[in-house]
């Protein structure tokens, strides 16, 4: 029987063998041929990624993030059924206990939702994501990190248990805080310091990071592990991808989105993701 505690144990194993992020999969070792096959099927969000996925995940386990739930349910592929294969907005959908963030029961197993992504609640205001390519499964801040906006049950485990988890004793400035994201975000997307160096992932947002932080400048047509960063702060679907802004409505997202923050901040309203739009996101 499939339940929240095993769920719970599911995401911390994932967690602790450091799985990786490749978009359609779901727990299964990612063979040169699988990978082969995903970005023939995802030519964008795989596609874009091939050379870091082919160093980082190839040969290791990986999940996207509804993946990483039905992972679970799914003993990682061994028991795929079509009838459970739900997306992350769709397994939101299909549950029939849910609610706002805000009204969250604490229990452990619960999902946590946001429109397009899915994550694990592990209990002591933590949760464990599939984050994106360029992140794995990490550990986040209920409060703080990605900006959930639902939570449901899993409609496809039982729940046995229904214990409050402890309060939460993680320091606020945790290595996974939306600082730190940035940071690890900033060092996927090749933005150094003025030594030429990454930087050091403990969200404290000092000399360093402003230095890398200072030459990012990222317009209409960029590709780039910020963009997602940015697109997690700002409540949109997350594909590290800054579409033209003469693309379909559907594509307009980013570029309307950073219209807007620049706007809302009262800054320039240039339409490039640069420190100061950045930094106005936290």
């Amino acid at each position: 029987m499939y339940t929240n505690e095993g769920l719970v144990v599911f995401a911390k194993r994932a967690l602790a063998e450091k799985w990786g992020y490749v978009w359609g999969t779901f727990g299964k070792v990612l063979t040169p041929d699988e990978f082969a096959a995903k970005v023939r099927q995802y030519p964008q969000g795989v596609g874009n990624y091939f050379d870091f996925i082919k160093n980082n995940w190839v040969g290791r386990r990986t999940v996207d993030c509804v993946g990483l739930i039905k992972a679970y349910y799914w003993d990682t592929g061994v028991n795929y059924a079509g009838a459970s294969d739900a997306s992350a907005d769709s397994m939101l959908d299909i549950a029939t206990i849910k609610g706002s963030i805000a009204t969250m029961p604490d229990i452990p197993g619960l999902c946590v939702c946001k429109p397009g992504h899915i994550g694990v609640y592990i209990g002591e205001g933590k949760v464990i994501e599939a984050h994106g390519t360029v992140f794995g499964v990490i550990e986040t801040p209920l409060k703080g990190g990605t900006p959930w906006t639902n939570w449901c049950k899993c409609p496809y485990i039982n729940y046995t248990s229904t214990t409050p988890s402890k309060p939460s004793t993680s320091p606020k400035g945790s290595a996974e805080s939306p600082s730190a994201l940035l940071q690890r975000a900033l060092n996927a997307g090749g933005f150094k310091n003025n030594d030429g160096h990454s930087l050091i992932i403990d969200g404290d947002l000092g000399i360093n990071s402003m230095e890398a932080l200072s030459r990012v400048a990222l317009g209409p047509g960029s590709v780039n592990p910020v963009i997602g960063w940015f697109q997690t702060m700002v409540h949109i679907g997350i594909d590290n991808n800054y579409a033209n802004p003469n693309t379909p409505p559907h594509y307009r997202e980013t570029y309307d989105a950073v219209g807007r923050q620049q706007m809302n901040k009262h800054l320039n309203n240039d339409y490039v993701i640069g420190k100061n739009t950045l930094l106005s996101c936290l």
